[in-house]
């Protein structure tokens, strides 16, 4: 590299054909930052120059416009030119779309997502600042190659950008005034251009669906452009000669229908006729997007369409049926003709037709005709015509039929023979699904139908029993125990049936055991009918073993996911068949599986006796299954071992569960309960856990385990007086031992979890035992835990000192809860209000701790701990009492959060949301609290809030979380605090009108929040209709109270209303904003009288007054309140 000393070496180094490019960027970069001692007047220019003609050299310079650096000093010169002619003059050279196509061209060899951004940065920036020109045959080849942009691994924004682009830059060929569109362009467009697009588009991921947009847009704006008819054949038939896959097919298909499918539906015709030629497959995806363009098809095209698919095997009836679907007048003249082709075919494709059949002739109101012709003459030709998928195809659609109709086909078939049978089944299987009159209009007929008299065809009878239940006392009459049927599902419905409705015990010995044999070939579906809809009936009159084996046959077909859902919706009628719930609780009984155990957990102790629990509790506790053990507790058995034996119990324990420590803790309390009137199972328990304790065990066994929750849930005065003593001795000895254990271990370095498990059994019995830990010992667990960091031990050491430390040690108690509490923890902030709830009951240190916060929030609030104080004063709030130092120090926090409110609303709104939160509970909770001037302070917190919404780093979520929590507040004050309003009308139209602010269009981030809109509506709701919680006490007359608070109302709102007028006018609502706020509007016209009407009239312009004129008569015809 030459040595640069003036003007003449830098411009020849730079031009020179044999220096390395990067060499030449760095001198250029060089020469950009002004790093050069000599002058070189309007380098800039030449630096243009420069880089221009190497981006359009394809020769000895054709990487110059791969390279990232090419493009990023190109960006710099640009930026630097002042003379904006010679820039465009320079610029004109390079073939800039050209470069970009080969650019894109040659995808493989550049993957650089950099690259690729400082590229689109250049070429916005040049789009933006300069007219290009380009023929139309270089944007459709630009295009072409701009497509390998797809296979690259570019992140998806930056996909989107591009995308956005291209089809600007495609579009540059109109900006020439004489453009035209020639044959050539649109062929080339057609055969280059069009499959690579639609193959794109096809291929693109969801997380694309902008960029496929964009591309189906640059494919309708230029296929559907001008006189499409003339060519597009054409070109489209050349286009289908290339291995176009079906899919980019049917999606350029459902992209002409979508721009002209309404326009012209006989072009779209002639485009599917042209894609069946080779792709006769897409045929019926094809017919189903031409038939979404709401245009009526024409007859000739479905009579072409199904004659082709006819004549060609084999046939797609699928196509066949969708056209006869559509065309219902071609159904019927044809139906014939198709009928007679469908014969030829298998059983199996004449059973998935016939639906679609059925419902051509239901949509051409001719079912009448199908039942009595076509079903009639095919029944006795196949045997499939006759099967149980057509008889339900036709049953569901007998609705259909009218009264006489249904007469008349059965008075019809009736008088055929026996192989019509199909016909009567499907009509009288339909009728459930009819009104009452077509039902009775049957009853006649059917009961003088031969049918009825047959000693067979059990799913008739079975129908007209669930159609007519009179008809039981015919059958009843002719029952006969020898006409059975035991291999027929419907013979065992219809016994069920008739034992219903006639009440009479048709299930006798041999019936109950050929049901329960023949359950074993049927499917799962036909037990869970029989256990929804027949379990009363079998629980009277299957005898106990019967039932037992039908309940087990019903738990090895069917899981445990249908159990659930049967007891859930089934369980009150279930529950009540006693007979069949005691056969449940012994099949359980008598298992050995685990999944049929848990069915145990469904069934309501209630129903189980106490000694059948008790054997169930021993039998769960064998298998070590304990989850349905927690149910069958719910009321003492004491005979189970777990109850009666504590090394049972302990053993359940040792299992580790949190289901086994509710298990124990259970049994204690349930033996706890009687222990002063059988002390048995206590005093041993007592007595065995002190002989333990006293070993001085040095590890947590499941008896000292066993001991914390002894101590957590006694309660002293439950226990015999002899035993209260033997109770605090063993308390003491535990938290002594529990205390030299955690010692131990936490002074040898154990492992966090163990310090986990230690401190949680400390925090077990802290109600009880709190006195009897020392402040020395948690200052030492504190300082050796202090390296592990580990919240969850920090939070249950905060909870044990929270219950030890003495109150007048606060200012160290709340200096750690700052430390702490670094996220929303439940479980802290729990701690801290107890430890608030001690120091509470002493007024002067209350006071003091009160003094110390508020002095701390002041001096050292920063957004980092901002949630923490607000935290921190509400726990204080939540312990107010009821006296004057509590209202001054309510007023105190409030104005420290007007005058902190930019520092909590710096970072993030969540630390307001909290407050406003608070605030509207306190409103209510303690209302005693707030002072004239609190009142105020919170209503300009509101405001200020408010108009602060508009900050760009606030999320979305959050700015509409803390609208909803502003409205609420103010709706608070209004119903609870209205006496504090009577003359603070400017302040009530301030936080009105900041409310309403951001639900303009112009005005805030909430330009379409409905929710928020239809807040603020009730909020004018609140205001402008005074409930009774805000009348005044001392005025009985509830009229008169009304009057006043409506009399203060009308000296402003007449001012809200302009406000909401000048915003329509000036700043505009959206349309889903607006609808909600109306609601509210017209509340206010409810209040203001003929006066005021008039006064807001003269305030306001040409333009508000017309509007005002049209909201007032909106109010008239739909808002205001009209007698019936």
């Amino acid at each position: 590299m030459e040595s640069i000393q003036n003007t003449q070496t830098l411009t020849r180094f730079l031009r020179s054909k044999d220096e390395s490019l990067d060499d030449i960027l760095m001198v250029i970069k060089k020469l950009l930052d002004n790093e050069f001692d000599f002058s070189f007047s309007n380098y800039n220019l030449f630096l243009l120059e420069l880089l221009c003609d190497r981006i359009n050299d394809n020769n000895k310079f054709k990487n110059w416009k791969f390279s990232t650096q090419v493009w990023k000093s190109f960006s710099q010169v640009w930026k630097k030119m002042m003379d904006i002619m010679a820039r465009d003059r320079t610029f004109r050279r390079v073939k800039f779309l050209v470069n970009l196509e080969k650019i894109f061209s040659q995808f493989y060899e550049i993957n650089d997502t950099q690259f690729y951004e400082q590229l689109l940065e250049v070429t916005e920036m040049i789009y933006s600042q300069v007219v290009l020109y380009a023929d139309e045959s270089s944007c459709i080849s630009f295009l072409e190659s701009f497509l390998n942009i797809y296979q690259t691994d570019l992140d998806d924004d930056l996909l989107v950008r591009w995308t956005t682009l291209a089809k600007k830059l495609f579009k540059i060929y109109r900006n020439d005034i004489n453009y035209v569109a020639s044959k050539k362009s649109t062929q080339k467009f057609f055969h280059g251009c069009l499959s690579k697009l639609l193959n794109n588009i096809q291929n693109l991921d969801d997380s694309l669906n902008q960029c496929r947009a964009i591309l189906i847009s640059i494919v309708e704006e230029r296929v559907f452009s001008g006189d499409y008819t003339v060519t597009f054949q054409v070109h489209f038939k050349e286009l289908l000669k290339g291995k176009l896959p079906e899919s980019s097919v049917g999606l350029f298909y459902k992209i002409i229908v979508k721009n002209i499918g309404n326009k012209n539906p006989k072009f779209c015709e002639e485009v599917y006729l042209a894609i069946m030629e080779k792709y006769n497959s897409m045929s019926e995806s094809l017919i189903e997007i031409l038939s979404s363009s709401n245009k009526p098809l024409t007859t000739s095209f479905f009579e072409s369409v199904l004659d082709k698919t006819l004549s060609i095997g084999p046939i797609n009836w699928k196509l066949v049926g969708y056209i006869i679907n559509l065309d219902s007048t071609l159904a019927m003249d044809r139906a014939n003709n198709i009928i007679d082709i469908l014969n030829v075919e298998e059983d199996k494709i004449v059973l998935g037709f016939v639906p679609t059949l059925i419902s051509s002739y239901v949509k051409a109101r001719d079912l009448y005709e199908f039942l009595t012709q076509a079903w009639l003459r095919n029944v006795r030709k196949r045997p499939c015509w006759s099967s149980t998928a057509v008889i339900d195809a036709v049953s569901d659609n007998i609705n259909d039929l009218s009264s006489t109709q249904l007469v008349k086909v059965i008075e019809y078939v009736s008088e055929n023979d026996f192989e019509c049978y199909p016909i009567v089944l499907a009509l009288v299987k339909g009728l459930p699904n009819c009104s009452t009159l077509k039902v009775d209009s049957c009853e006649e007929v059917l009961s003088k139908s031969k049918y009825v008299e047959s000693r067979t065809w059990w799913d008739l009878k079975f129908y007209l029993l669930v159609n007519y239940p009179k008809m039981s006392e015919y059958f009843i009459d002719r029952f006969n125990k020898e006409d059975i049927s035991l291999n027929d599902t419907h013979y065992y419905l219809f016994v069920f049936r008739l034992s219903e409705l006639s009440g009479v015990n048709l299930m006798d010995e041999h019936f109950s055991k050929s049901f329960l044999k023949h359950l074993e070939h049927e499917e799962q579906g036909f037990c869970k009918t029989l256990l929804q809809r027949w379990c009363v009936l079998m629980n009277k009159f299957f005898d106990s073993k019967d039932l037992q084996s039908f309940i087990n046959f019903c738990i090895q077909k069917l899981d445990k996911t249908f159990w659930v859902e049967f007891l859930k919706s089934n369980g009150d009628i279930f529950f009540e068949q006693k007979n069949m719930v005691l056969e449940l609780i012994n099949v359980i009984l008598n298992s050995n599986s685990i999944e049929v155990f848990s069915i145990l957990s469904l069934i309501p102790f209630q129903c189980i006796d106490r000694q059948t629990r008790a054997k169930l509790i021993d039998k769960l506790t064998d298998a070590q299954f304990f989850e349905p053990i927690q149910n069958l507790l719910t009321v003492p058995t004491f005979k189970s071992s777990i109850e009666t034996d504590l090394n049972c119990s302990i053993k359940v324990l040792a299992q580790g569960s949190q289901v086994s420590k509710d298990i124990f803790s259970i049994i204690w309390l349930n033996n706890l309960r009687q222990a002063k009137s059988d002390n048995k199972f206590t005093s041993k328990a007592l007595s065995s856990l002190k002989k333990h304790i006293k070993k001085r065990t040095k590890e947590i066994t499941p008896e000292f385990e066993a001991t914390g929750l002894v101590i957590k849930y006694t309660n002293v005065s439950l226990l015999p007086q002899e035993e209260q003593e033997s109770f605090s001795e063993l308390k003491s000895k535990y938290m002594n031992i529990l205390m030299s254990i955690s010692t131990k271990k936490i002074n040898s370095k154990a492992s966090t979890n163990t310090i986990k498990e230690l401190l949680s059994f400390l925090d077990d019995v802290l109600d009880s035992a709190s006195a009897l830990i020392s402040p020395q010992f948690i200052k030492m667990v504190g300082k050796e835990v202090n390296h592990l960091n580990d919240h969850q031990v920090n939070s249950l050491l905060f909870k044990i000192a929270t219950r030890v430390w003495d109150i007048s040690n606060y200012k160290h108690t709340l200096s750690l809860f700052l430390i702490l509490y670094k996220h929303d923890d439940p479980s802290l902030k729990e701690s801290l209000e107890f430890y608030l709830s001690r120091v509470s009951d002493h007024d002067d240190i209350f006071s003091d701790l009160i003094l110390f916060v508020l002095t701390s929030m002041s001096n050292s609030l920063t957004s980092n701990n901002s949630h923490v104080f607000i935290n921190l004063c509400n726990s204080m709030s939540n312990n107010f009492k009821k006296n004057k130092r509590c209202e001054l120090s309510l007023g105190v926090i409030i104005s420290l959060v007007i005058n902190k409110l930019p520092i909590l609303t710096e970072a993030s709104l969540t630390p307001i949301k909290k407050f406003l939160s608070n605030i509207r509970t306190a409103l209510t909770d303690i209302s005693w609290c707030f002072t004239q001037y609190s009142i105020e302070q919170v209503i300009t917190i509101v405001t200020k809030v408010t108009y602060g919404l508009n900050n760009s780093n606030f999320s979305q979520q959050d700015v509409q979380e803390t609208y909803i929590l502003a409205t609420q507040v103010m709706a608070h004050i209004i119903l609870y605090h209205r006496f504090r309003l009577t003359s603070r009308h400017h302040m009530i139209i301030s936080v009105f009108v900041a409310l309403l602010s951001p639900l303009t269009l112009k005005g805030g981030p909430l330009k379409v929040f409905p929710e928020g809109s239809s807040a603020f509506a009730r909020l004018l709701s609140n205001l402008c209709e005074p409930s009774s919680n805000s009348r005044n006490a001392i005025n009985k007359q509830l009229t008169t109270a009304t009057s006043i608070i409506k009399k203060h109302l009308r000296n402003f709102l007449p001012v809200l209303l302009v406000n909401y007028i000048s915003f329509s006018l000036t700043q505009n609502f959206s349309r889903e904003n607006n609808n909600e706020l109306l609601p509210g509007v017209f509340n206010i016209f409810d209040v203001l009288s003929q006066r005021e009407l008039e006064i807001v009239n003269s305030w306001l312009d040409s333009q508000g007054v017309a509007l005002y004129k049209s909201l007032y008569n909106d109010y008239k015809a739909f808002g205001k309140w009209k007698e019936a």
